[in-house]
């Protein structure tokens, strides 16, 4: 069986109160022929804003935040190729940039062992990688989430979950914090 994982360096983000209703804008680039279209990336933000604003539980907080694309999807360099095999230093965008690639084989220093796939990959403060996959939702979440600090959770329904599912849905306040304030 094929185990999937979302890789990242991992720090503990600083909590804050009293926050309204926040935008955070990403901007999405990828590499040269991907498929993925403006339309679809705001329907991915925007099934994450739910993610992130519905209370599916207890123990679930709703957070005043709405993911929005910044801009127009674009290509990255042609010489990136789409396979993420070097490290994320490499890329240059910030921790509100995801980089779309068709695999990844290298998080950070750490080479992927034969026969897991990674969904994504983060580092606090820096890019976002992720593949096109159908948990895009919880993925783009969960790597959004490390590129504003959050390590994982060992809540199997918080969406900083180790592995991807779309059941994993709740947000802590200090989690919904993490955002508000990045």
């Amino acid at each position: 069986m094929m185990r999937q994982f979302l890789m990242s360096a991992c720090l503990t983000a600083a909590a804050g109160a009293g926050h309204s209703a926040t935008t955070f804008d990403v901007s999405v680039w990828g590499f040269a022929g991907n498929t993925i279209t403006d339309q679809r990336i705001d329907q991915i933000l925007n099934d994450a804003t739910r993610l992130f604003q519905d209370v599916d539980g207890d123990g679930d907080t709703a957070c005043a935040l709405t993911l929005v694309r910044s801009g127009s999807y674009a290509s990255f360099p042609a010489n990136w190729g789409s396979v993420l095999s070097q490290s994320l230093s490499a890329l240059t965008p910030n921790d509100r940039t995801v980089s779309i690639f068709s695999q990844i084989t290298r998080c950070g220093t750490t080479e992927i062992p034969a026969g897991f796939t990674i969904l994504g990959c983060a580092r606090p403060g820096g890019p976002v990688t992720v593949i096109r996959h159908s948990k895009e939702v919880v993925i783009w979440s969960h790597e959004l989430g490390h590129g504003q600090g959050l390590s994982h959770h060992p809540d199997t329904s918080n969406f900083m979950f180790k592995e991807a599912a779309l059941h994993r849905r709740f947000v802590t306040t200090p989690q919904c914090n993490a955002f508000l304030s990045g």
